[in-house]
């Protein structure tokens, strides 16, 4: 719709607020340490720093693929990362 290629929205009758609603009431799970090592265990090994990141520090997808190899983003003498971005859209190229 914004790049005006579709020329109607097929989501216009769609009440997103019904549909946020029901997420907040859907069980949460949070991952045991198990869960999180398993996981480790079989993502290939350019994204496990995501993972970590994400059990680690609670960062969320957005925030993990927002971090940089930086001082920026971590500043390893004081042990410190900082969320100072989050990744919100990518153009596929």
């Amino acid at each position: 719709m914004a790049d005006k290629v579709m020329p109607d929205n097929p989501c216009k009758a769609i009440r997103l607020f019904a549909i946020l609603r029901s997420f907040s009431r859907a069980p949460k799970w949070v991952p045991t340490e198990d869960d999180v090592l398993a996981l480790v265990d079989v993502v290939p090994g350019e994204y496990q720093a995501a993972i970590w990141a994400g059990a680690g520090e609670g960062l969320r997808l957005g925030e993990v693929l927002g971090l940089e190899d930086s001082t920026r983003c971590i500043d390893p003498d004081r042990q410190e990362l900082h969320v100072v971005q989050q990744l919100r859209f990518h153009k596929a190229s």
